[in-house]
């Protein structure tokens, strides 16, 4: 965000996300997110908003298969990664 002011407005109109998982248990082995956010619109997840930036990727560990995607923090300007195996990575 290029300005406070834009900054907070983003923060102001985010979006909800609750970060719903399919957890397939038909043999399979696959985590995925039922919906994602889309990307450069900020949301609102595990009490922070962030922006997501990157596509979901598939992650193979143990077997079994995860998405995970790549966001920013909007108020500490931090990436993370959020996993729909665990949450945030």
């Amino acid at each position: 965000m290029s300005t406070p002011e834009a900054k907070q407005t983003a923060i102001d109109n985010a979006v909800s996300w609750s970060a719903d998982v399919y957890r397939d248990k038909n043999g399979h082995n696959a985590d995925r997110f039922t919906s994602l956010p889309d990307i450069n619109t900020p949301f609102n997840y595990d009490g922070g908003t962030f922006v997501r930036v990157s596509d979901p990727v598939t992650v193979t560990r143990f077997g079994r298969n995860s998405e995970k995607f790549t966001a920013i923090d909007l108020r500490t300007g931090k990436t993370i990664t959020i996993d729909s195996k665990k949450g945030r990575a």
